[in-house]
Parts: structure tokens; C-alpha cells; sequence
């Protein structure tokens, strides 16, 4: 579905991505975990086309740097980490941006107007669809992006910390939404900092450090002591019960004693 082969990132002269290469593949939701600054937004970035790299990015065997913005768009969404909303539309009118790639500014068909419903509802923002977006909180915010993404009903669909902000029910939303969409044999990437919710939605884990990808796996494998320990600097409990993984930090390794 999506190949990423050797992708080299520099802003302002600075190396941010080192010889990253990853695939994704339909049915899957993959997580992408780091520290800040361990380049997971910059690749998001560079898989959807937004910012320059060298190396390769292929969709089903084409390549990305070759489409253009439009036909790009019909292949990717990606919903960004940042949450600006300029203009206050109605939440039903953000979302149904989502079908631009598909209509340009023409009129919505039914078929686009029962995807625009199913996207809010998937999201839990139905019920606020005539209110201006910019008078909602921030989590209701970032759920309506989420429609938005959702809506745009493209094979891949890469999304940047989409749970940040969001309260327990509606992490939990986002994540059973996204695991739905996978379930439609979509490819699915999502950025996380919470490692339990990682561990018990995403089918494989890609961890990376310093711009590069150090580990790859199911999240039984990759999740060990050691490895939160070297990525994420800190220790934690981790125990198991019939979801899954469950991380707790107990405190950071550099305040641990060695030996």
C-alpha cells in the first residue's frame, strides 16, 4: 500500500529524518511511538507529500513525489497534529472539506453527504454539527478534524497524535474509530504517547529515536523494560490482564541507581 524507502529529512540545514524506511499495509493500524523531537510528525509529513526528502515514497508502486496535490489526496489524509481553525464554519461544513479531493467545489451527492454523517457520528460530533467550529473546546475541535480525515475515505490515513487533549471516553473513540477503518482495509499510521493504548489497539509498533526507526514489532515484543528504559527514558511496571499490555512509569531511568 505505502512504502517508504532511505528517507533523508533536513529543515534549516538541520538532519531530522536518517534512512527511515517503513511499509504499511491494508487491515493494519500501526503506531508510531518516540519522544518529542524523534522525528514522528516530520515523517508523517514527508509520507503525505508536505515537506521535500530524498529517497522514496510509493503508493501501490507509484510515486508520490510524481502525483499531484489532488491525486495525492485522494490516496492519503492526514490529520495533523496542530489544531488552527480559522474560520468559523459549521462542524458539518469542516468535515464535508473532507470530500474535496473527491467533488472539488461542486455539490456533495447523497453518497458524500451519508459518508460526511457517518464520519461525524464515528466521531461523536453529530449532534454539534450546525455549531461554528471555533466556539467548541479543543477536544471537540480535534474531533471534528477526525471527521474531517475520516471523510476524505482514503486508503491511507496518517494521523498525528489524534488522541492528545481528547478526554478518557473519546481516546477511546478515536482509537475504536481508527481500528474500524482498518477493518475497511485501510492502512492506518497513528503517532501516540500513551504506550497502553498503543499496546492494545495498534497490530505493530514502530518505535523511533533521534530520526531513526530502532525498533519494529507486535507490541508484545517491543514493549520491554529495557526499551522504554533506552527510547523513552524512564522506568515503568508493566503487567498484563486480559486487554492487553498495561504501562505504568515508576520513574526516570537517569534518576535510578546503577549497578
Amino acid at each position: 500500500m505505502l512504502a517508504a524507502r532511505n528517507l533523508f529529512v533536513s529543515l534549516s540545514g538541520r538532519a531530522i529524518l536518517h534512512d527511515v524506511s517503513m511499509a504499511l499495509e491494508p487491515g493494519e493500524v500501526v503506531g508510531l511511538l518516540g519522544p518529542n523531537g524523534a522525528g514522528k510528525s516530520t515523517l508523517m509529513r514527508a509520507l503525505s507529500g508536505l515537506l521535500p526528502f530524498s529517497g522514496t515514497v510509493e503508493l501501490d508502486g507509484d510515486n508520490l513525489a510524481a502525483m499531484s496535490d489532488r491525486a495525492r489526496a485522494r490516496h492519503i489524509a492526514f490529520l495533523p497534529q496542530a489544531r488552527a481553525i480559522a474560520w468559523p464554519l459549521s462542524v458539518e461544513n469542516v468535515v464535508r472539506l473532507g470530500r474535496s479531493p473527491w467533488r472539488g467545489l461542486g455539490a456533495l451527492s447523497q453518497k458524500d453527504l451519508a459518508i460526511v454523517t457517518d464520519a461525524m457520528e464515528a466521531m461523536d460530533v453529530a449532534a454539534l454539527a450546525d455549531r461554528p467550529v471555533t466556539e467548541l473546546s479543543g477536544g471537540e475541535q480535534a474531533r471534528v478534524l477526525a471527521a474531517r480525515a475520516m471523510a476524505q475515505t482514503t486508503p491511507v490515513l496518517l494521523a498525528d497524535e489524534p488522541v492528545s487533549g481528547l478526554d478518557p471516553a473519546h481516546q477511546m473513540t478515536m482509537m475504536a474509530a481508527l481500528r474500524r477503518l482498518a477493518g475497511q482495509r485501510r492502512a492506518i499510521l497513528v503517532s501516540l504517547h500513551d504506550l497502553t493504548l498503543a499496546a492494545r489497539w495498534c497490530d505493530r509498533l514502530v518505535v523511533m529515536a533521534e530520526g531513526r526507526i530502532v525498533a519494529e514489532g507486535r507490541p508484545a515484543d517491543i514493549m520491554t523494560g529495557e526499551r522504554l528504559r533506552d527510547v523513552f527514558g524512564i522506568t515503568a511496571h508493566i503487567a498484563h490482564d486480559e486487554c492487553g499490555l498495561i504501562f505504568a512509569p515508576t520513574g526516570l531511568a537517569a534518576l535510578e541507581p546503577k549497578g
